[in-house]
């Protein structure tokens, strides 16, 4: 699939900011175990919303997060990248909620602590970040062959110019040989 710069930077801008809503959920749900400030809690769920369209995102549209990276058209590969990546953060969420329902019920916080720093936890997280990594270097070298296959067929246009101007200068210079003769 052919790659352009403004389609390689709608990509990698989905990918970055699906990396930073992940972010915002863990920190957000691990500030508010914390504390048990609600403003967390608050932050935590706009993020939630805003994935999931029932709330405007940073361009002002409400729109389904998997729709935004289905809009992209990507290969099957990298789509399954970030997809991958996002369906690992919608079950950390899952956990995250757990954990600050039971932080809110009062329920002992070093459970609920214990659900969003523990190790099963953090290979989730590495996950995340793995698929997108793979994701991004998988854009690249697609848009690096991209550019390589248009450069190549760039030459190869040159090349044929070239040649048929090479031919024009010799045949011009045929005919100016061929009068010459003929003039004196």
């Amino acid at each position: 699939i052919i790659l352009d710069q403004e389609n390689k930077n709608k990509a990698e801008l989905i990918a970055l900011e699906l990396k930073q809503s992940s972010d915002e959920l863990t920190s957000s749900c691990r500030n508010f175990i914390a504390t048990g400030d609600s403003i967390w809690e608050k932050k935590y769920w706009n993020v939630i919303n805003v994935r999931e369209g029932k709330t405007e995102n940073e361009s002002g549209k409400k729109i389904y997060f998997i729709n935004r990276i289905k809009e992209l058209n990507l290969p099957a590969n990298e789509f399954a990248m970030l997809k991958g990546a996002l369906d690992t953060s919608n079950k950390l969420a899952v956990t995250e909620i757990k954990a600050m329902n039971a932080a809110k019920n009062q329920i002992d916080k070093s459970i609920s602590g214990k659900l969003v720093f523990d190790e099963k936890y953090n290979k989730l997280k590495e996950q995340i970040i793995s698929s997108i990594l793979g994701f991004t270097n998988q854009l690249n070298n697609r848009y690096k062959q991209s550019n390589s296959y248009h450069m190549l067929r760039g030459y190869n246009y040159i090349k044929v110019i070239l040649i048929f101007a090479l031919a024009i200068l010799i045949i011009a210079a045929a005919s100016i040989f061929l009068l010459k003769g003929r003039i004196i």
